[in-house]
């Protein structure tokens, strides 16, 4: 039902902009991520890096990061 109500308004858009009918059909990219997704992109990609830190190299670690990005 709802696949066909999407269908039906891409069809209608068509002609009038590809980006809708893009959102529409769910084949818009994935758009890039923002500050805070990168520090939290960075933070999982380097997990295995911050083990056996003290909680104070941990803020130590942290804190130099959030001010190069702010």
């Amino acid at each position: 039902m709802e696949f066909e109500r999407r269908i039906g308004l891409a069809e209608d858009a068509f002609d009038k902009s590809e980006t809708i009918v893009d959102a529409l059909m769910g084949t818009t990219d994935e758009p890039a991520p923002t500050l805070d997704e990168v520090r939290k992109l960075y933070e999982e990609h380097n997990e295995a890096g911050m083990t056996g830190m003290s909680p104070e190299q941990l803020r130590k670690h942290k804190n130099s990061r959030l001010s190069a990005i702010e």
